[in-house]
């Protein structure tokens, strides 16, 4: 018998710590192994947007820790200022007045990175890097800012979960069409061994179940519009690293 080693024991006491406190999360790629996590990996999880905060509690509760201020710092800074601004009007203008450097980095660097509403913790404990978000947003091909999906998909991704040992994964539907919008778009359209493998076997999986067929297909118009169709076709012949190209070409998209 194998040793389990301290990020094993990390790891399952987080599902351990997430599931007490009813947190709604998915890991939503490369959880096959888990609790064990390769030493080039990371877990990704989303959190449902109102038990994120109850969830980077249990993270720091079981000892994982953030390291510095990254993009998540700078969207929770900006969210406050929004806030202060909605509910103080008068001061908001007169700080914006004197404050004229702030807002410009606001607006071309904050906003730039992370929409608003969107937040991504990063988070390390025993060697193990998680990367927490509350949403799906995928890298923009145009100018490298995130783009939300349509707030569907992301919900669909919480319904539809199952648990599979101690903790949540998403749907065959939800997992394939995230998976390939993360290749497609976050990795520019490269999808490595792991990507390919996996892509195989989850449309053999939605071929053999037409209610997931059609969920699937679903999920692709909400995301690719009216080339939702067309990204269909490609995935279930096999050609994934045509899709990007094939978007650029697309006259609709």
């Amino acid at each position: 018998m194998s040793e389990i080693s301290d990020g094993e024991t990390l790891v399952s006491r987080l599902f351990d710590e997430f599931n007490d406190n009813e947190i709604c999360y998915v890991v939503s790629r490369k959880y096959e192994d888990l609790p064990d996590v390769p030493d080039e990996d990371d877990i990704d999880l989303f959190v449902r947007n109102g038990d994120f905060e109850p969830a980077l509690e249990c993270c720091r509760a079981v000892g994982f820790e953030s390291r510095g201020k990254g993009a998540s710092s700078r969207s929770g800074h900006l969210q406050r200022k929004a806030m202060e601004a909605l509910r103080k009007p008068r001061v908001a203008i007169r700080k914006l007045s004197n404050s004229p450097k702030e807002i410009y980095h606001i607006l071309t660097r904050d906003l730039k990175m992370t929409p608003l509403g969107h937040r991504n913790v990063d988070m390390w404990g025993s060697g193990i890097h998680l990367d927490i978000r509350n949403n799906l947003a995928y890298r923009s091909p145009m100018d490298g800012s995130r783009i939300p999906v349509d707030q569907s998909v992301t919900e669909y991704l919480y319904e539809r979960r199952s648990k599979v040992d101690n903790f949540y994964v998403p749907s065959h539907p939800d997992e394939l069409a995230h998976i390939v919008s993360h290749c497609v778009f976050d990795k520019e359209g490269t999808f490595g061994p792991y990507y390919v493998d996996r892509c195989d076997q989850l449309v053999e999986e939605l071929h053999a179940n037409t209610d997931e067929c059609d969920q699937f297909r679903e999920l692709l118009d909400a995301i690719y519009y009216e080339a939702g169709d067309l990204v269909y076709e490609l995935v279930r012949d096999g050609r994934y690293e045509d899709i990007l190209d094939e978007l650029y070409g697309f006259n609709e998209y």
